[in-house]
């Protein structure tokens, strides 16, 4: 681009020709350079889109961990307190058969 921008300045030519030249050079770089930024634009966006993605769904599973870790901690509290039951209705009937 900037040889071509060159090659306009010094073509031999009107200077009415060469500003009409450059100024349309610079109306396809402007063009060329906004079709550029929408590009980047829209591939941040999606880029951004699939991160938040990724992070919810990190989020939601680690939600669904905790909630099993929870129920998992209870049922061993459960489990434990039926043995300790079990534990003191055994001493009971030895105590109560000797």
């Amino acid at each position: 681009m900037v040889g071509a921008a060159i090659a306009l300045l010094y073509a031999p030519q009107s200077g009415v020709r060469t500003r009409k030249d450059v100024k349309k050079f610079a109306g396809k770089t402007v063009a060329s350079l906004d079709d550029l930024q929408e590009d980047i634009r829209e591939q941040v966006e999606d880029w951004v889109d699939g991160m938040t993605e990724v992070v919810k769904d990190g989020v939601d599973r680690g939600k669904r961990l905790s909630a099993e870790g929870y129920e998992r901690v209870l049922q061993g509290f459960d489990n434990a307190k039926k043995y300790v039951e079990d534990g003191r209705s055994r001493l009971e009937q030895i105590i109560k058969n000797t």
